[in-house]
């Protein structure tokens, strides 16, 4: 059964639900060497404040960019409104061009025309309103032992189960249109889809190709079911090629920078160091130390984790400004005992 805080990766960006809530925190991403109190007090909207409000998801990326701009003089790399925490509240992620911030490399888009069959696409619709029904009540509880999601709340799981036995039936399709397709959707639907397909190493590295597709959807879908796959079959983690996700961690996008810390927690598992010493690099640990101090404990769980495991202490978010201090001082290319 899922923990609490491994719980972090299971939200509801913003646009999906924008029923009004509370704003209960705004936090910062990719600012190192940029001043985010004085970007706080230029943005239209303050922490308490009901949000959104009777403005569009779409005005509010507007607006807060133009102001952002305004005090430093570049675009944000992402706004994300993710519902949410244990108050039941939007928290606000805004990403920034600073010296933590890393530009990507994506695939190119695939260009074909392949597209699923209805019903897995029906299915699909099915599990995503239900999940978010789920969520928003407080049931987000999750089974991943199987290596794929099955929510505690029995509506759900049921729609999940039937949409498992429609991917099986269908695998070829789902492998096709993850691999191929020029629409982003079918693809992102796709990627969900090979989560719950048969084991095997090609779906392991079907996933592990579409972590980096130039979508963001696409690559959140296809990390976080690779994560499940290797969360409940450890012996997996030596298919997955871990360096490649380093650069996830520092991209301007909330999303990657969130399901690859889910990720990267459970390869650096049995604390390896040569992995240990690539994330110890700049602007990695500074990437890490900077959502480690996110408010959100769910959210900042994963991050701390790799940090402690970085300082050779126990994991965990409960110590993290030690831990930060060690990771700190230990210094780049250093490496620590296990």
């Amino acid at each position: 059964m899922a923990t609490a805080a491994a719980l972090a990766w299971l939200t509801v960006a913003f646009g999906q639900d924008d029923r009004e809530k509370r704003l209960g925190a705004i936090d910062f991403f990719g600012h190192k060497g940029l001043n985010t109190e004085a970007i706080r007090a230029g943005l239209p909207v303050r922490e308490g404040e009901l949000f959104p409000g009777n403005r569009s998801p779409e005005d509010w990326v507007a607006l807060i960019t133009a102001d952002v701009r305004k005090v430093i003089g570049q675009r944000l790399t992402d706004v994300q409104a993710v519902c949410c925490d244990d108050r039941g509240n939007y928290i606000l992620y805004l990403g920034m061009p600073g010296a933590s911030f890393a530009r990507v490399e994506y695939l190119a888009a695939p260009r074909g025309k392949g597209a699923l069959p209805s019903e897995i696409i029906k299915l699909h619709d099915r599990v995503g309103e239900a999940t978010v029904a789920a969520i928003m009540k407080g049931h987000s509880q999750e089974d991943r032992s199987k290596g794929y999601s099955l929510f505690v709340d029995a509506d759900v799981r049921a729609l999940q189960l039937a949409f498992r036995e429609r991917v099986l039936h269908q695998e070829e399709a789902v492998f096709r249109v993850l691999r191929s397709s020029s629409d982003d959707n079918q693809r992102a639907i796709a990627a969900d889809a090979m989560g719950y397909a048969r084991w095997s190493s090609r779906q392991v590295a079907a996933l592990v190709q579409a972590s980096f597709d130039p979508n963001s959807e696409v690559r959140n879908n296809s990390i976080r079911a690779l994560g499940v796959l290797v969360e409940a079959f450890p012996e997996l983690a030596k298919q997955v090629p871990a360096p490649r996700y380093v650069a996830l961690l520092s991209s301007g996008n909330w999303e990657d920078r969130n399901k690859a810390s889910y990720l990267m927690a459970l390869l650096t598992r049995t604390r390896q160091r040569p992995l240990l010493d690539t994330l110890r690099k700049s602007p990695t640990v500074d990437s890490l130390i900077e959502m480690a101090r996110w408010r959100n404990a769910g959210h900042r769980y994963f991050a701390a984790t790799i940090l402690g495991r970085m300082a050779g202490m126990e994991e965990g978010a409960e110590q993290i400004e030690a831990i930060i201090s060690k990771v700190q001082a230990i210094g780049t290319g250093v490496r620590v005992s296990k």
